[in-house]
């Protein structure tokens, strides 16, 4: 099978759009045994909805089997080796590429995925819109440092909250944990109108393992319908992690994760040979 088409590089993004206009529709993505599962009960739609009211995020579990995986590595693989000049750096230890579909059709089917969507849709009560996607990578991390990143805690020792006490014993020693906590959009997307509190989801897939002693990412429970607990003008989250504690999420290549992106998350970047990539897409419910 040829490789999908990654558009030259040296061309504007007006261009871009002008040429993959010219290439035609996308053909449908080839799915296997995780996309062609059954949907999930109504039992299982009413958890998945309770969970993320608790939490403010679930996990879809591994939704790409290793062939689906290596398909989307390769496609952002040669991205940043054909596309590098559109890869920003964040300043969290990350580089980025925003809006890859302009350029790469590969990851319209990952976005169209069933297992994806019909959660979406279960958890946003309606159908859904694909906002904004990026790809992400996280390199090898020596302790560089970094000036983005806002707080830094040693695993296993003393400290605040979220010193990563929920790391295996044999994982800690003397590993530092770096982290950048926020909530997209400060509090302006927790509306409170939706059943859950949520402006905007993000999906969020991993390409690579992500355990706790590689990069990796955490989030701050926190049930819809309490009261936000940071202080400062949003900048302040200590009373929110005193309450809700620190949740890493970690999974093996191929897990999807769904959360609010108005809820307290960080990214979590370790002294690791180990690389992350990730595909991170903004979703929100369609409006008329």
């Amino acid at each position: 099978m040829p490789a999908d088409p990654i558009l030259p590089a040296a061309l504007g993004f007006s261009a871009l759009a002008a040429l993959r206009d010219a290439l035609g529709p996308t053909p449908p993505a080839t799915t296997s045994s995780p996309a062609a599962a059954p949907s999930p009960s109504s039992s299982g739609q009413q958890g998945l909805r309770e969970a993320f009211a608790e939490t403010g995020w679930v996990s879809l579990g591994r939704i790409l089997d290793d062939a689906e995986v290596d398909r989307y590595v390769e496609a952002f693989d040669r991205s940043r080796r054909e596309q590098a000049h559109w890869w920003q750096n964040n300043g969290i230890w990350q580089t980025q590429l925003a809006q890859p579909l302009l350029a790469c059709t590969t990851f319209d089917g990952l976005l169209q995925h069933p297992r994806v969507v019909g959660a979406l849709e279960e958890l946003a009560g309606g159908e859904v819109v694909f906002q904004e996607c990026t790809l992400r990578h996280m390199a090898p991390y020596d302790g560089t440092q970094i000036d983005g990143i806002t707080s830094w805690e040693r695993e296993g020792g003393p400290a605040g909250p979220g010193a990563g006490t929920d790391t295996p014993a044999e994982e800690r020693g003397t590993a530092t944990t770096g982290r950048r906590w926020h909530r997209d959009g400060g509090q302006t997307l927790a509306w409170h109108d939706h059943p859950l509190g949520v402006g905007y989801f993000q999906l969020f897939v991993y390409l690579t393992d992500v355990r706790h002693n590689t990069h990796s990412f955490a989030i701050s429970p926190e049930p819809v319908g309490r009261p936000i607990l940071d202080e400062d003008g949003g900048l302040d989250h200590a009373a929110q992690l005193a309450a809700g504690g620190v949740q890493e999420i970690g999974g093996v290549r191929g897990t999807a994760i769904l959360f609010n992106i108005a809820r307290l998350h960080t990214v979590c970047v370790r002294q690791t040979q180990a690389e992350r990539k990730s595909v991170q897409a903004y979703v929100s419910a369609a409006t008329d």
